[in-house]
């Protein structure tokens, strides 16, 4: 299975786990795990999904649709510019967004009915990542940045 990231040490973990790995659905957790911390604008743990699985012990198809709800107090017209077009900008930012994420639920539901690793190997390159650190991409820091103007004191002090 051919890997595709920007961080080349990051690759040859993946391509090795690769390697290691019998099934699909072990390599879906650890790629969006590990790509969620090193590169989180692409990976989607903040997002919403669906997933198609397939069993061969019993040749089904299953489909697992993890999009979030949209919040309670959501109102239409809240996303809506001053012409009634729809705002990306609101669309996409605060509490009252479009969706609340699912793509962490739909995974864990999926790893504990199909799943066979343990979810400390599955998602043990993403929590080294989180606490070892790793190297910024220029991409990635140039998302990092245009996203700073967001940010409070108390985040930006981090």
């Amino acid at each position: 299975m051919p890997v595709l990231c920007s961080l080349p040490r990051w690759q040859s973990a993946a391509s090795a786990f690769s390697n290691f790995c019998a099934i699909t659905l072990p390599r879906t957790f650890f790629w969006s795990a590990a790509l969620n911390v090193c590169e989180p604008f692409m990976s989607g743990a903040a997002g919403d999904g669906y997933m198609l699985i397939h069993t061969a012990r019993d040749n089904t198809l299953r489909a697992l649709d993890y999009v979030g709800r949209s919040p309670y107090a959501s109102d239409p017209a809240d996303f809506l510019d001053e012409e009634g077009r729809p705002d990306p900008e609101a669309l996409g930012l605060g509490p009252k967004a479009s969706l609340v994420p699912g793509a962490i639920g739909g995974w864990l539901k999926a790893h504990a009915e199909y799943g066979t690793l343990p979810r400390e190997v599955v998602f043990a390159p993403a929590i080294e990542y989180a606490e070892g650190g790793f190297p910024l991409t220029i991409r990635g820091a140039t998302f990092f940045q245009a996203g700073v103007e967001r940010l409070n004191d108390e985040a930006r002090a981090v």
